[in-house]
């Protein structure tokens, strides 16, 4: 087993059995080093696959083998300083499985043998707590990591106490506001003692909170402070020791210990033991502590992200969430749905949703890009084809609406179907039966159609590019979704569920998006909207070198920002932008758009002509 020398006098050897052995002046450590210029929490020493690395707290001294560092790994021979304090770290294995007397490494272990050896020797060992109780001591807190749980970590440590120093109860409690309440009660048969059932002093409790100072009380019906105390007569009390748990300046509660059948139970000496204990017991219910705030925030960002999130659609701007609303609305009935919107704005998540939410959620979904698939082949694609019905027609096959028959069928990019199949289209929709190329046998369909675009349909109208009838057949419902652009609220929302989706999948510890890469993101064009967004962040998962993603990582350039206008020149653009939306309605007349407006007609041409 791994070990440091302190070389203090007398020297000491101290076992590296635990994942992280803390080292410094105060009680609280795994390793206490009695000397001023050592800090109360100095260093730590922490143990994984690698090997030992000892780290240095803020602001304490630490040097490695002459030289200044705030960490380092630990090799056989390594000559540690802390302060004025020098250690040796020997990377070696103790052949013993049990602890022997010689091999007690505990720096606590160490020094109550020489005490007990030295009041031995004296002929003054009176009521001392035996060395076999810090033998136990040792095992236990060597043994109190591979504990299942939090919980179960403080149970075992306060049986523990009870083994160890013989009394009938003892009681981990934790301190709230003003006051405290009882985290784990125990008897000395290790049955669970609930509040109703604690015969403890609240005055004793009190007291050491107060003094943050330990309490020996050998007989508390016969102690000049506590004797009178409500609890003290009621319960009849006898001996009690009572230690705070006390981590850095903060007093996280009372480790308690009572023996109700005789006085005078706990010798001075067993404080020291209970000192340990609630070292032990600091860390636990820090940890504790913090893992319950983490659950809890864990859960409020859950609920957040839940209320932010619509099936596999994230999103917590008003326009999107006017869309959920919407969605949630008509996605139930059969009613045909056009959505509209720029390329990688998640046109194909929002027909999936739709999908899922439909009384055909149990059938297929069938999904075609009618762009991806050429001219000639698309008849055959969307309806079937018997076999020999055209050259390479070698077997017969079903087609897009046949596989999506009692489910949707998304028909993805509808603004490039051909005119000649629009027709088509249209009768199927109209009758609900399709004939298969090379067939002239009409087979019945049950689908729901939900079709989607990037172009301008209504122009394509006027153009003579898209017929009218299929358009308002396409299009009972509409829905039209925003640009990534003017979603900004968005986007720090949909980048830290990219991070974390693509984090785990590729096994990456990334915390977050540091200031300026959230700020960047925001002001960034993202021509590709969402899918840009998803594949920058995958991207920087996979290449991020630190912790955070930063600006770079990304890969936003500042040319491609959205340009930020004052507040005058905005005011400018948007004037401009109004007169010609005016402008158009009046079909060109300026006087009328002047009038309309409430300016001078100067004014209108001042704009329009840039002046």
């Amino acid at each position: 087993m791994a070990s440091l020398i302190l070389k203090l006098s007398p020297e000491r050897t101290i076992s590296l059995g635990k994942s992280v052995t803390s080292l410094g002046r105060g009680p609280q450590n795994d390793v206490r080093i009695a000397h001023d210029s050592v800090k109360e929490r100095h260093a730590h020493v922490l143990k994984d696959r690698r090997g030992y690395r000892i780290f240095a707290t803020e602001g304490a001294s630490l040097i490695v083998n002459g030289k200044r560092r705030p960490e380092c790994a630990l090799s056989d021979g390594d000559r540690i300083q802390l302060g004025e304090v020098l250690l040796v770290y020997r990377d070696q294995e103790l052949m013993a499985e049990e602890i022997t007397d010689a091999q007690m490494e505990s720096p606590l272990l160490a020094a109550r043998r020489e005490d007990l050896e030295k009041s031995s020797r004296e002929g003054s060992i009176t009521e001392s707590v035996p060395l076999e109780a810090f033998k136990k001591l040792y095992r236990f807190s060597a043994k109190l990591s591979q504990s299942p749980d939090l919980h179960t970590m403080k149970v075992n440590l306060v049986d523990a106490v009870i083994d160890l120093a013989g009394g009938d109860s003892a009681f981990l409690l934790v301190t709230q506001g003003d006051g405290f309440e009882i985290d784990v009660g125990r008897s000395r048969n290790r049955t669970d003692l609930p509040r109703e059932e604690a015969r403890l002093s609240d005055s004793i409790v009190q007291d050491v909170l107060r003094r943050r100072g330990p309490v020996l009380i050998s007989d508390a019906m016969e102690d000049s402070v506590f004797a009178e105390s409500r609890s003290v007569m009621n319960y009849k009390l006898r001996s009690v020791v009572a230690v705070p748990i006390v981590l850095g300046e903060e007093i996280l509660g009372v480790l308690y210990l009572a023996c109700d059948q005789r006085a005078s139970a706990f010798s001075r000496d067993y404080l020291d033991v209970l000192m340990v204990f609630a070292a032990q017991a600091g860390l636990l219910v820090k940890n504790a502590t913090l893992v319950t705030q983490l659950r809890q925030d864990n859960q409020a960002l859950k609920e957040e992200l839940d209320a932010r999130t619509f099936g596999e659609i994230v999103g917590g701007s008003s326009s999107m969430q006017g869309i959920f609303k919407a969605v949630s609305r008509f996605a139930p009935t059969d009613i045909s749905v056009l959505i509209t919107g720029e390329t990688g704005t998640g046109k194909e998540l929002i027909a999936r949703e739709i999908h899922r939410r439909s009384a055909r959620a149990e059938g297929p979904f069938v999904a075609i890009n009618m762009s991806a698939i050429p001219d000639n082949l698309l008849e055959a694609e969307l309806f079937g084809h018997t076999k020999g019905a055209f050259t390479g027609a070698v077997a017969e096959r079903r087609g897009k609406f046949t596989e999506a028959d009692g489910g949707t069928l998304f028909l993805d990019e509808i603004g490039d179907l051909p005119l000649s199949l629009q027709a088509k289209l249209l009768r199927v929709i109209q009758e609900r039966q399709i004939v298969p190329v090379g067939s002239n046998v009409p087979q019945p369909i049950d689908i729901r159609i939900i079709s989607a675009t990037h172009q301008d349909l209504e122009r394509m109208q006027e153009e003579g590019a898209f017929r009218a009838d299929l358009y308002f057949r396409l299009n009972e419902v509409q829905v039209s979704l925003p640009p990534l652009r003017e979603r900004g609220e968005d986007i720090p929302l949909l980048a830290s569920y990219f991070l974390t989706k693509y984090g785990e999948q590729m096994n990456r510890r990334l915390r977050r998006f540091t200031p300026r890469a959230l700020a960047a993101m925001k002001r960034f064009k993202w021509r590709g909207n969402v899918r840009e967004l998803e594949a920058r962040v995958k991207k920087a998962v996979v290449m991020a070198e630190g912790p955070d993603i930063d600006l770079d990582d990304m890969e936003l350039s500042e040319n491609a920002m959205t340009e930020v206008l004052n507040l005058r020149e905005a005011k400018e653009v948007y004037a401009l932008r109004y007169i010609k939306e005016v402008l158009e309605l009046n079909n060109g007349n300026r006087s009328k758009t002047a009038r309309d407006l409430g300016v001078d007609p100067r004014t209108i041409y001042k704009y329009l002509e840039g002046k």
